[in-house]
């Protein structure tokens, strides 16, 4: 069964939601989802706060878990600093949906359905060696003493 919220910009007539599994959601998780589903993601030069709809009290606690069925009052307003705005933590900080972070990379020569490997962060090799050669050296090796 699936929880909401229901939420409403202070400039705004119109009451929408954002649905959740669960009985409450974070004000942190409420603040991203309210950014995504009202296309606010590629600006970073505003702050969303969010207030509870009876009391008027702003929630400052990004920890707050606020129950299903809640009603609250956003406001944007532009940042305290231009440019420095909390919007771009609440979409780059937070677990998201699933984004793959590393892209497939075919090698070459190999079959297809064993060669796809993913070019991430320890991809990198440091001794100038692009892959390991096929060949095998016959040398025999002698512990240094």
């Amino acid at each position: 069964m699936a929880s909401s919220v229901f939420y409403k910009f202070n400039s705004r007539r119109d009451e929408s939601r954002v649905s959740f599994d669960g009985t409450g959601i974070s004000v942190f998780d409420l603040k991203r989802e309210i950014i995504l589903a009202n296309n606010m993601g590629k600006a970073n030069d505003f702050d969303l706060f969010i207030y509870d709809a009876t009391s008027k009290q702003e929630f400052k606690d990004d920890s707050t878990i606020i129950p299903r069925s809640s009603s609250v009052i956003v406001k944007r307003l532009p940042s305290s600093r231009p440019g420095k705005g909390k919007a771009a933590m609440y979409i780059g900080g937070g677990i998201g949906p699933s984004i793959p972070t590393s892209e497939p990379v075919t090698r070459a020569g190999a079959p297809t359905a064993t060669s796809t490997w993913h070019k991430g962060a320890m991809s990198k090799r440091f001794d100038v060696k692009d892959e390991p050669t096929s060949n095998t050296s016959t040398k025999a090796s002698t512990p240094v003493r």
